[in-house]
């Protein structure tokens, strides 16, 4: 699945979508990483982060969760392609440190 498909997805409910990827031949509306986002604190009402952080290095992870969350208003949804209890424990660390 494609950038688009998600995009393509929730534009199709109307919604106000801005995409942002480093691979350009996904036609992302930002061309970016998603550790240092270019948008203003707040700037959306929610962010979603699909099938990422599982591929981000240990020491990546708590600044991209920090940057997802500086630019939501409110709510973040991430979804993960591999679980397991190994992720789940990284991730509630994480999770308690941006607190």
């Amino acid at each position: 699945m494609e950038n688009n498909a998600v995009n393509s997805y929730l534009k199709n409910y109307l919604l106000d979508v801005t995409s942002c990827d480093f691979d350009k031949t996904l036609k992302p509306a930002y061309l970016v990483g998603v550790r240092t986002l270019p948008f203003s604190d707040s700037n959306f009402d929610a962010v979603i982060c699909c099938e990422l952080l599982d591929y981000l290095h240990i020491n990546n992870l708590l600044n991209t969760l920090s940057e997802l969350s500086r630019v939501s208003k409110k709510y973040g949804v991430i979804s993960v392609l591999y679980y397991c209890i190994f992720f789940l424990k990284i991730m509630n660390i994480l999770f308690n440190r941006l607190r």
